[in-house]
């Protein structure tokens, strides 16, 4: 295969973001400074989503990083139903339980950029 003007297209490369089967795909969220943060649910125990971070378009993506376990034990996390940037930078995320329809659970930023506080049960998508 080529790409336009002729090049080669490059060897893929792992992404980092490997959600497990029916777990939902990877999800991009575009924060107002132009930086992309990635999330996914985690096959990795002891975690249940996953994010990697891209400053601006021509940086390299941050490693992954982990946004810690629910507190309930065998939960299972979607793909993030909803991903809110707050006035001050930070980022809420809402997640449906797999498996459950009712269920949701909700993490936000400490920080801008910074680390994820504890996991919240909700009822809602749209936990307040």
């Amino acid at each position: 295969m080529q790409r336009a003007g002729g090049h080669a297209w490059t060897t893929a490369r792992p992404f980092g973001l490997a959600p497990g089967p029916y777990m939902g795909g990877v999800v991009l969220f575009k924060k107002a400074d132009g930086s992309i943060d990635a999330f996914a649910s985690s096959r990795t125990p002891g975690r249940s989503m996953e994010v990697r971070r891209r400053q601006s378009p021509g940086d390299m993506w941050g490693p992954v990083e982990s946004l810690g376990q629910v507190p309930e034990a065998n939960i299972g996390l979607s793909r993030p139903k909803t991903v809110t940037e707050l006035p001050d930078g930070r980022l809420s995320l809402t997640v449906h339980e797999r498996n459950r329809d009712t269920r949701y659970w909700q993490i936000t930023q400490a920080s801008p950029q910074g680390p994820w506080g504890p996991w919240q049960l909700c009822s809602v998508p749209q936990c307040a």
